[in-house]
């Protein structure tokens, strides 16, 4: 039986889309992958040789990869068309920490259209302290748009999502387009990794380790419901889709709430199956009329109905769903 790392050969020269942008230099079009010479498969991405041998000299050999990687090593080749290797994880991408700070310019947000929002309906102080914990950032990619930061627990950007708001009723501006666009996109970032972590994870570095978590949908919801009640850490997923085990990681041994919208209750029960100790809150579904099911109520929603200096005496219902 031959061994794996003896069937791997450095691909063959087709055109430039076989050749790929180097791990050390990042120059593109310059790095050749190995390929199984007998299926045509690629081996790990890394694995390769650059061919700018004088200023660069990168080459990182099948040998090498599976002296590091043993329990690939050990696996033989029976049949070679039905074999296949195991890739290391792929590393998140980060933005730039300096487009993240030039986000945060103050005069930036007496145009940004959420922060004023917050500040008309809960007053300037509070409105700056939200602003402050949660990292919210301004982009002129449209006049008066918000910057949701994904701040990792080392507080790295894994990425900056842009919306625009109305300042009026704080809604997503929808018309004539929906207004989400993405920075790493709008950069135009070649190979980057986009691998999402909650929003406001970051907190989980500062706040103490037995402060429940409250895990909402949009970022907008997390910002409010940190307003109305402060002794929760309040996080989002950025979407009804985003909730996943691997998710869940950096949140193992705490308490979590999830709080879904009115459309994500069923899903977010289901995948709360998966993950140990979470629960997931029936406050919408309790207090929904049948309208607000069909415009479909979020938590945000319902907070904005009672004065936030007075919520202390909020609902029974709100207790009972989380308990």
């Amino acid at each position: 039986m031959k061994t794996i790392e003896h069937t791997f050969i450095l691909e063959p020269y087709k055109t430039l889309a076989n050749r790929y942008t180097c791990p050390a230099c990042e120059q593109s079009k310059t790095f050749t992958r190995y390929i199984n010479h007998s299926t045509g498969e690629y081996l790990a991405d890394h694995v390769g040789r650059c061919n700018r041998e004088s200023n660069c000299g990168y080459h990182y050999t099948p040998k090498q990869y599976f002296q590091e990687n043993p329990q690939v090593k050990s696996i033989e080749l029976a049949t070679p068309n039905t074999q296949k290797f195991p890739e290391p994880v792929k590393q998140p991408s980060f933005i730039d920490i300096d487009i993240v700070k030039q986000s945060f310019h103050e005069k930036s947000y007496y145009h940004n259209q959420f922060v004023l929002f917050l500040a008309d309906k809960f007053g300037i102080t509070l409105a700056e302290e939200a602003v402050r914990k949660y990292c919210i950032g301004s982009s002129k990619y449209w006049s008066g748009a918000t910057v949701f930061w994904q701040l990792d627990t080392d507080w790295m950007p894994r990425a900056g999502k842009i919306m625009l708001y109305d300042r009026a009723t704080g809604k997503r501006v929808k018309q004539p387009f929906n207004h989400i666009h993405w920075v790493h996109r709008i950069l135009k970032l070649d190979d980057f990794n986009l691998k999402q972590c909650f929003f406001g994870e970051h907190l989980l570095d500062i706040e103490p380790p037995d402060k429940p978590i409250a895990i909402v949908e949009s970022e907008k919801t997390a910002v409010i419901a940190f307003i109305y009640k402060p002794d929760l850490i309040w996080l989002a997923s950025g979407g009804i889709s985003n909730i996943s085990s691997d998710r869940f990681k950096h949140l193992q041994g705490r308490k979590i709430i999830l709080f879904p919208d009115l459309n994500g209750y069923d899903k977010w029960m289901e995948k709360a199956k998966e993950i140990p100790g979470v629960v997931v809150s029936d406050l919408l579904e309790t207090v929904a009329t049948d309208e607000e099911r069909q415009n479909g109520l979020d938590l945000a929603d319902y907070l904005l109905r009672f004065n936030y200096l007075e919520f202390w005496t909020y609902p029974k219902e709100w207790d009972d769903s989380i308990c």
